[in-house]
């Protein structure tokens, strides 16, 4: 048997084509079916050496494989009857002898499915991988034979149609690091889209008054990646790690409005932040050993104070990262 796509490289959701070629050897058992099935699955190889105590004392590197399916999607390409119909060529049967089959198909992948991914680090492999079978299953639901071919799966697009954020100003603390008040920053900020794009530059409005003790120095804006995963040795507990896909700092310390005890002002003017979101292809970069459940974006802004003795009052919330290429 023979599986032949057009290309390996494919999107979920999307039509795959190719053709299931083969030709019965003699006395072989007749099929009842040909299938087709897409299995994805995520596996982490880990290389852990070990000394061994018996005789001479030297490593060993073993490899450790944890692997788990994240989708078996069947598909019926063909059914074999006594009458069938259904056969490329009228006057051929499977049971014939020196006769060549062929079945061209054109399948519907599922669409919610996660971008293959191939990460390594010093001691372990992480990826998502996809592979397409072919295969001739018996009346007795035996496999008779088949064939296999890796595939590159791209996440289909998922880009909502997104909007606008408005945090409206809201009064926030500013303590000492003994949890003494110095007042309040009543501040708020604003942005045109929930839908982030990488290789673009977004606007961040702020807006308030610094009714504290203490001066504002800068403000930072953060895009947050979090990945939330659970361990490969326990299901129960949700674990959560962080890096920063891109930031931006405006200094404003010599902005009145931002000044301590700013006499008369009810509201400052639009502070402005540009934040460049990179051509970012490094999610996951510190996946850890389990299973990933979600990957989550925010826009955190953070109003830093002109002294490390007080705390930075911190408004976030949720977007929509999109790579430049889902767009397209």
């Amino acid at each position: 048997m023979h599986l032949q796509v057009d290309t390996p490289y494919c999107t979920a959701g999307q039509l795959i084509q190719g053709c299931v070629s083969w030709t019965p050897e003699k006395g072989s058992e007749r099929p009842s079916r040909l299938e087709l099935e897409l299995l994805g699955y995520e596996q982490v190889t880990s290389n852990e050496t070990e000394t061994v105590t018996e005789g001479n004392l030297h490593p060993i590197t073993r490899q450790r494989i944890e692997k788990e399916i994240l989708v078996k999607f069947p598909y019926t390409l063909h059914s074999f009857t006594n009458n069938s119909s259904l056969q490329p060529s009228e006057e051929k049967d499977p049971e014939s002898e020196e006769s060549s089959y062929e079945y061209p198909f054109a399948w519907e992948l599922p669409s919610c499915l996660p971008s293959s991914f191939h990460f390594t680090t010093t001691h372990q492999t992480f990826e998502i991988a996809y592979q397409i079978m072919a295969r001739a299953i018996s009346p007795r639901g035996q496999v008779l034979f088949h064939d296999t071919v890796p595939v590159h799966l791209q996440a289909a697009p998922c880009i909502p149609p997104g909007q606008s954020i408005a945090l409206t100003p809201q009064k926030v603390n500013i303590l000492t690091n003994v949890v003494f008040p110095r007042g309040i920053l009543h501040w708020g900020w604003s942005t045109p889209s929930d839908v982030v794009t990488t290789e673009s530059t977004i606007e961040i409005t702020i807006e308030g008054e610094n009714r504290s003790q203490v001066d504002l120095k800068d403000f930072v804006v953060r895009l947050m990646e979090t990945l939330v995963w659970k361990s490969a040795r326990s299901d129960k507990i949700e674990h959560k790690t962080e890096r920063t896909v891109a930031d931006a700092t405006l200094e404003v310390n010599g902005r009145r409005e931002w000044l301590s005890e700013n006499p008369g002002a009810v509201m400052a003017p639009p502070t402005k932040v540009l934040l460049t979101i990179p051509d970012d292809n490094n999610t996951c970069e510190s996946y850890p050993s389990g299973t990933i459940l979600r990957v989550e974006h925010s826009l955190v802004v953070i109003a830093q104070t002109a002294t490390d003795r007080t705390t930075n009052p911190r408004l976030s919330h949720p977007v929509y990262l999109v790579r430049k290429g889902d767009t397209k």
